[in-house]
């Protein structure tokens, strides 16, 4: 993927603010929180890849010089190669804890969680929603599952049609290197309607409070 700047529309830091909104006090889910998370091949945008670089932390890109750029938490072989065989491995940067220790520069797929892209067993990609996510189980829980769903669809629809489809050509390149989602774990997501066809709304709704 060629690279593009991802402040020409919004700024890295804005779009990340916004992700936020969608998730306030999640936090206090994460504290209270014994799931397997912050597991897998985690992809980085070009922004986020440069962030941990300068920070002194090693990235993996696969199918070099133009292929996708992970989290290193590959395993090696026994001569020192990148190993794709293990499967769901921990993020390394998750501490004895079981904190990020990369918090203030976490990449993207990590602020969207629990909303990610995947790529389904049939091989279509789509928005999805993680049910067994602690977030998502507290705000079912009062009710507000409806909100937080339609705040979701509002979101993804105003995000910047360039930055948009950066971000869809990143998991793209990184689906054709990694494994898909199971039908077991695909279980546990509520897909939402499509990736987006149209350009974005002019004036974008702020999410409702939860």
């Amino acid at each position: 993927m060629c690279s593009s700047d991802l402040s020409q529309t919004w700024s890295y830091t804005e779009l990340k603010a916004r992700i936020a909104n969608l998730w306030p006090k999640i936090s206090d889910s994460c504290r209270t929180c014994v799931d397997p998370d912050c597991m897998g091949y985690l992809w980085l945008t070009d922004s986020d890849a440069d962030a941990l670089m300068r920070a002194g932390h090693n990235v993996v890109r696969v199918n070099p010089p133009h292929g996708p750029r992970f989290i290193d938490s590959y395993i090696r072989d026994s001569c020192g190669n990148v190993s794709v065989q293990g499967l769901s491995p921990c993020c390394p940067f998750l501490d004895s804890s079981r904190r990020c220790s990369i918090h203030d520069i976490r990449p993207l797929v990590c602020h969207l969680y629990p909303l990610s892209l995947e790529t389904l067993p049939d091989g279509k990609i789509e928005w999805a929603l993680h049910t067994n996510c602690n977030f998502v189980r507290s705000v079912s829980k009062e009710g507000k599952l409806d909100l937080l769903l339609e705040n979701i669809r509002k979101f993804l629809e105003s995000i910047p049609e360039n930055l948009y489809r950066e971000i869809l050509n990143v998991h793209q390149k990184a689906s054709e290197v990694s494994h898909k989602i199971s039908i077991e774990d695909s279980r546990n997501l509520i897909l939402l309607a499509g990736l987006r066809q149209s350009q974005p709304a002019a004036h974008s709704q702020e999410a409702e409070e939860l």
